[in-house]
C-alpha cells in the first residue's frame, strides 16, 4: 500500500501576503518616554532653579539685616546720647514753664499795697492788714474813716477800680462808729473792716498796672517768657 503524507504548514498559502512570522515595526513605540523624560527634566531643572533663586534671595536678605545690624550697632550710643539729651530737653522746659507759672501768678505786695494806697479816699484810714487763708490770698482790712459813705467809696473802688483785688471776695465785713456823737448824729469816727482776696487774674494780663505800680522787673521777665513763648498771649 502506499502512504500520503500532507504537510499541512508548508503547503498553507500566505494569506493577504503577510508572512507567518511578523516584523515588529520600528522607531515608533520610544516616542512618548521621551517625552515624558524631557518633561520630567524639565520640570527638575526648574525646581532647581527656583531652589537656588530662593537661596540666592535668603542670603541677600539675610546679608542685608546684617548690614542693618551692624549700622545699628554702630550708632546706638549716638542714639541714646539723643534720647538723654531729649530727656533733658523735657526736664528744662517742664522747669521752664513752671517757674512761668511762677512768675504769671505773682503779684507783689508793693504793688498791691501802692495801688490800694492810691485809690484809698483822704477820708479813710488804713490801720492794719492781715493775711489769712489757706493759699494766704485773704486779706482783712482794717481802717478807720470819717463817715460811712467814706468807707463806702472805699469798698466800691476795692470792687471795681482795682484790678489786684477780687471783685466777688470783697465785702464789707463792720463799719460803727467810735467816739463821741453831737446831737446831729456826727462827729467821731467810722471803725470798719473790709475782707477782700488776691484776683486770680495771670500777671501777664495786668503789665500795665504792674509797671504802673513800680514792679518793671517783674514786667520785663514776664515780657521776655512771652517773646520765648513760654508765656502764652
Amino acid at each position: 500500500m502506499y502512504s500520503i503524507e500532507i504537510n499541512l504548514l508548508k503547503e498553507r498559502p500566505a494569506i493577504g501576503g503577510v508572512a507567518g512570522s511578523a516584523t515588529p515595526v520600528q522607531g515608533m513605540s520610544n516616542v512618548p518616554i521621551i517625552i515624558g523624560v524631557v518633561a520630567a527634566v524639565f520640570f527638575v531643572g526648574l525646581a532647581v532653579v527656583g531652589f537656588v533663586g530662593a537661596n540666592l534671595w535668603l542670603e541677600q536678605l539675610a546679608n542685608k539685616q546684617k548690614s542693618i545690624q551692624d549700622r545699628l550697632a554702630a550708632i546706638s550710643p549716638d542714639l541714646q546720647r539723643m534720647d538723654q539729651i531729649k530727656k533733658e530737653q523735657e526736664q528744662i522746659s517742664a522747669e521752664t514753664k513752671a517757674l512761668a507759672t511762677v512768675f504769671n501768678q505773682v503779684k507783689p505786695w508793693s504793688a498791691v499795697m501802692r495801688s490800694m494806697a492810691v485809690q484809698t479816699p483822704a477820708e479813710v484810714q488804713i490801720r492794719r492788714i492781715s493775711q489769712g487763708g489757706q493759699t494766704g490770698q485773704e486779706l482783712t482790712i482794717e481802717g478807720t474813716a470819717a463817715s460811712f459813705e467814706a468807707v463806702s467809696d472805699f469798698l466800691l473802688l476795692l470792687q471795681n477800680r482795682s484790678p489786684f483785688f477780687d471783685k466777688k471776695a470783697t465785702q464789707l465785713i463792720k463799719a460803727e462808729r467810735t467816739g463821741q456823737q453831737n446831737e446831729g448824729n456826727s462827729g467821731g469816727q467810722i471803725s470798719f473792716s473790709i475782707k477782700t482776696a488776691i484776683a486770680s487774674v495771670p500777671a501777664s494780663e495786668l503789665l500795665k498796672e504792674l509797671a504802673a505800680n513800680g514792679v518793671e522787673g517783674l514786667v520785663a521777665r514776664i515780657r521776655f517768657l512771652k517773646e520765648k513763648g513760654v508765656v502764652q498771649q
